[in-house]
């Protein structure tokens, strides 16, 4: 018989070993609790090696997820660690989450939906986080996205600059210019090798590099300002590099 542990189960997408066997709703706080765990006796692949193994022993984790209706939603679960025979004890790595984070990959890519179109303040406040969590999120996936593009074919590169904050430290940012898009951006670079290598390489493109420092400008606005270098290059990246994110759809 259909239940609803069998439709929180299928609502997450979760498949043998791992089920939902309890549900909880709590309407003083405002939240709703989803427990996970593995069947009896189940045998996890090995992280490293993928070969079924025997369960050593459990952890409690608890998820944020995408809120149910108003109200704030969480998955806990008994995390399972291994023992594999050639690879020892290893922390397993559960289908809904990435390894290391307190939120779900669903939540994961709504804030980065979000990320593309407000400022990461306003995001902290509508969902009710601190804003190094979300911080945290965004530079994960950007750096893992970076970290898989490719450019050994740009042929020619526009240099420009702008600023964390009026007055502020700068950043240099490197454009393809066949592309539209930011591949590069670092701390300022010494004022005569850029004005040389801006005046060479793109001085009969001004206007795409002024169609792009004017989308970082009008970020910048809308969060009135970054507090550092890093947070800046990486929101650069974001609106202006066209990077691919492997992630499911928040909503779809």
């Amino acid at each position: 018989m259909f239940n609803n542990y069998d439709l929180f189960t299928q609502a997450l997408g979760l498949q043998e070993p791992w089920k939902v066997d309890k549900v909880q709703f709590d309407q003083e706080k405002g939240q709703l609790d989803i427990h996970v765990s593995h069947k009896r006796g189940s045998k996890i692949p090995c992280p490293d090696c993928g070969k079924n193994c025997s369960i050593h022993d459990t952890k409690e984790r608890t998820w944020r997820h995408l809120n149910f209706f108003q109200f704030h939603a969480y998955i806990h679960c008994k995390v399972p660690r291994t023992k594999c025979d050639k690879h020892g004890v290893l922390q397993v790595e559960v289908p809904w989450s990435r390894l290391g984070s307190g939120f779900t990959l669903l939540f994961d890519a709504f804030i980065m939906e979000l990320a593309t179109i407000m400022p990461i303040n306003s995001i902290a406040k509508l969902i009710g986080e601190h804003d190094t969590r979300i911080w945290r999120v965004v530079n994960h996936y950007v750096e893992e996205a970076r970290g898989k593009e490719d450019y050994s074919e740009v042929k020619s590169i526009g240099i420009d600059e702008t600023s964390s904050k009026r007055g502020h430290n700068y950043i240099t940012v490197f454009v393809d210019l066949e592309e539209s898009k930011v591949i590069y951006a670092t701390r300022f670079i010494h004022n005569h090798w850029y004005g040389i290598m801006r005046y060479i390489q793109s001085r009969i493109n001004n206007g795409l590099l002024e169609g792009i420092n004017s989308l970082i400008q009008a970020t910048k606005r809308k969060a009135r300002g970054y507090r550092n270098i890093k947070n800046l290059i990486t929101i650069v990246y974001l609106t202006c590099g066209k990077l691919s994110f492997k992630l499911p759809k928040a909503f779809a």
